[in-house]
């Protein structure tokens, strides 16, 4: 088959903006791709709904939304939609490749048309983490095992994704895909303020799950120990904790900006107005703003339950790494990071870029491609 002839099926929930160019860049790679999407944007996220130059069809979806206390402690919030007129969609625009995210309602709909359309292959896209799959029940596993059995190939985001796979006794081909960044838009300009206040930034939901305020009881408590230090701490974003965080009782020499959620034009100059990021989640499949901070020169004090700083930090050279359920650990990487000299910082700062400098859109789409067209010239088993 031709490359330029590829048809490709995209199901997925919703079009966050971030990944409207990667689209745009496969598309152009395979020849023709049209995205499927659940719904124009799920209720917990304030961005605006942009398609850019994809080609887009919303389905007819029921959505289930669910709140439920899972196997780390915290609340999570679910939205499980099942887009019923999936088939139908597919059977009209008959796809050589069906991608599909999650391991999900969609990718089980995907699977039964591939019984009905045998030749089409189907790829799901797990975006996941041994981390955020712990608290899946036995029945979700079971499923899960079944519809990897016909799947032609994975994408995942990294290595923990991939032996999450694995487990689930999938022995086909995986292709790592990263979440990327617009590196253009963040890239680290060059100039830092620098002066007697550490800026440290966050970006993101404030929401339990982003474990923010276990952190910010320990940086409270390392200010007070530390008087000397000023540090100023800004936050952007919005959520249910809001009010929650802004009853911390604070030292003096601590400061926190709540400077509420942005447009993605505005955060570039919020990166470039720090000089570390932090990120203290308590459980992410990736982490799109660990790609974010580092690009724009940050070295990053991060969360190993973090796939992007399990993949991306390395302690000591670009960022510093802890355990966010250990209050000592969490304490001491933030004395680590806060006592690194501006030298030091600076040569941690060039790290940071060079790390995520390959990270594009451009050739995750490639990698994603290549894929593609690897299942569609494989030989019938």
């Amino acid at each position: 088959m031709a490359k330029s002839l590829a048809r490709v099926a995209l199901l997925t929930n919703f079009l966050p903006i971030y990944r409207v160019p990667l689209l745009e860049n496969l598309a152009q790679n395979v020849g023709q791709l049209r995205v499927f999407l659940s719904v124009a944007m799920e209720g917990n996220r304030d961005w605006p709904v942009f398609w850019g130059l994809l080609d887009v069809v919303v389905h007819r979806s029921i959505t289930i939304e669910r709140n439920f206390r899972n196997a780390h402690g915290y609340i999570d919030q679910t939205f499980t939609h099942i887009p019923y007129d999936t088939i139908p969609l597919l059977w009209s625009y008959r796809p050589d490749v069906v991608v599909t995210s999650e391991l999900g309602v969609r990718s089980l709909i995907a699977r039964f048309y591939k019984v009905l359309r045998p030749s089409t292959k189907l790829i799901v896209w797990a975006t996941l983490s041994e981390r955020t799959e712990e608290s899946r029940g036995a029945i979700r596993e079971m499923l899960r095992r079944w519809l990897l059995r016909r799947v032609d190939a994975v994408y995942v985001n990294g290595a923990s994704g991939a032996r999450y796979i694995r487990s689930l006794g999938y022995c086909g081909f995986i292709s790592i895909v990263p979440y990327v960044a617009d590196n253009c838009a963040f890239l680290d300009p060059g100039i830092r303020r620098r002066d007697d206040t550490l800026r440290l930034l966050y970006t993101g939901q404030l929401i339990e799950r982003k474990g923010l305020n276990p952190f910010l009881q320990q940086l409270t408590r390392w200010c007070s120990v530390h008087q000397e230090k000023s540090v100023l701490l800004s936050v952007v974003g919005s959520g249910e904790q809001l009010d929650q965080l802004k009853r911390i009782e604070l030292p003096s020499n601590l400061q926190i900006d709540f400077k509420g959620s942005m447009g993605f034009e505005q955060l570039p100059s919020q990166y470039h107005g720090a000089e570390l990021y932090v990120y203290p989640t308590l459980a992410d499949e990736w982490g799109l703003v660990v790609n974010e901070a580092m690009i724009a020169g940050l070295p990053v004090l991060g969360s190993r339950f973090s796939q992007a700083v399990e993949e991306l930090v390395v302690d000591g050279v670009n960022g510093w790494i802890f355990t966010p359920t250990d209050e000592q650990d969490t304490y001491n990487a933030i004395d680590r990071a806060l006592q690194t000299d501006a030298k030091t910082l600076e040569t941690m700062s060039h790290c940071a870029v060079s790390t995520v400098a390959a990270l594009t859109q451009s050739a995750m789409a490639k990698r994603m491609s290549e894929a593609i067209f690897q299942v569609l010239d494989a030989k019938p088993a």
